[in-house]
């Protein structure tokens, strides 16, 4: 029967020794005796149960994990996994060829740890104790993922234990009905962390509710949110050998170099931790449209080579641009300021369409002979831009 996690505190973890007591209600002959508890079982799927909280609290409204980290993507092998509250990436794990190395990213020392390696055997091994796969925690030494990561009595795989340096009890996954796995500890009353499996289209999450340490212990360790690196560290570790098995590693499409793309590294942030991982050059900032219009020392060359970007065919944010022309000032006439330029859609039937760079100076009219497409927009501005430059650079030197 499915509980809900970590209801309470063990006796180690509260400093009242009333709140460790069960909650039971008596008879009202016999106060001594405690009624039993006839009422349905509860089946829901878990929630998050916050650091500390009653189980009165945890009736009148969900609870909230100290960390929850949500999947990129489908699979374990690849995939980036971010913070569900600010979006940030935390972890990624990235496969080459037969190795998956899971990094943690350190945004104050801007550093990517790496927190394991997991080696992949070239087939599915017929054996129900081992499955072929090492592991390499950060840089320490090999050994089979079953020592990591242990089965359950005769073998049941429902049950995994693993232990983590410097903590007194050991870790216990538990697979529920339903996909998901709680995690349990001798140190807490309860799952203190849960992991959804992926259904479908949607990712696997991790959510820890409790850090399993004293409040002075967890001041003395590096920690993220209130959760020690390391108890996260396993916890990723430990989640990522449930979710995947060799047969998943086998069947994954891959390119000739061994690598596929990650799910959501196209990201500007996800590209500079890439970077910093393989150790190349930091990729560019993106420059945002309002820093084109920018007044200053930049001067003449930066208006000029900003209207260059900005209507060249090649270029996003022409792209964005027309599309936007095409989709709202085909129906109205409004004026739209886009990179300080105002850009104005006239009748249909004309066939013609307005730029003024300025309110008080002539506009640019451009005649079409058909209404244009996104990329016939696009040539055009940018053609009558090399046409006309004293037009168009002059009316920018009236602004200086």
């Amino acid at each position: 029967m499915p509980i809900s996690p970590f209801l309470g505190r063990s006796k180690s973890l509260v400093s009242d020794p009333k709140e460790a007591l069960p909650r039971a209600s008596t008879s009202s002959i016999f106060p001594t005796l405690h009624k039993l508890n006839t009422g349905p079982p509860n089946t829901r799927r878990p929630v998050s149960q916050p650091t500390g909280a009653s189980s009165s609290t945890a009736n009148n409204g969900p609870p909230t994990p100290l960390v929850s980290l949500r999947l990129s993507g489908p699979s374990f092998l690849d995939v980036v996994i971010r913070d569900r509250a600010d979006k940030e990436p935390v972890y990624i794990i990235e496969t080459v060829s037969d190795s998956t190395l899971i990094y943690r990213l350190d945004t104050t020392t801007d550093n990517a740890h790496k927190v394991a390696t997991v080696q992949w055997p070239n087939s599915v091994i017929k054996s129900k104790t081992k499955s072929g796969r090492t592991i390499q925690m950060a840089d320490g030494r090999w050994r089979d993922a079953e020592d990591l990561l242990k089965l359950g009595p005769l073998g049941s795989v429902a049950t995994r234990k693993f232990s983590i340096p410097h903590y007194p009890h050991q870790m216990k996954w538990k697979l529920i009905p339903g996909g998901h796995f709680y995690c349990t500890t001798a140190g807490a009353n309860g799952p203190f962390a849960v992991l959804d499996s992926a259904v479908l289209n949607a990712p696997a999450r991790l959510s820890v509710f409790h850090n399993c340490l004293e409040d002075n212990e967890t001041r003395h360790q590096e920690n993220y949110k209130g959760v020690p690196v390391m108890l996260l560290d396993y916890l990723v570790v430990t989640a990522m050998l449930l979710g995947t098995d060799v047969q998943e590693w086998l069947d994954r499409p891959q390119n000739v170099d061994g690598t596929v793309r990650i799910p959501g590294s196209s990201a500007h942030s996800v590209q500079k931790w890439l970077a910093i991982i393989h150790n190349e050059p930091l990729p560019a900032s993106p420059v945002s449209p309002a820093e084109t219009t920018a007044s200053g020392g930049h001067g003449l060359l930066q208006r000029r080579t900003s209207l260059r970007c900005l209507l060249h065919l090649r270029h996003l944010y022409i792209q964005h641009s027309s599309l936007t022309v095409r989709r709202k000032f085909h129906r109205s006439r409004r004026y739209q300021i886009f990179h300080g330029i105002h850009i104005r859609k006239c009748s249909p039937q004309m066939r013609f369409i307005e730029i003024h760079i300025h309110k008080d100076l002539p506009p640019h009219c451009f005649h079409l002979h058909r209404l244009p497409s996104k990329l016939l927009l696009g040539q055009q501005l940018y053609n009558n831009l090399h046409q006309d430059p004293l037009g168009w650079e002059g009316n920018c030197q009236c602004l200086l």
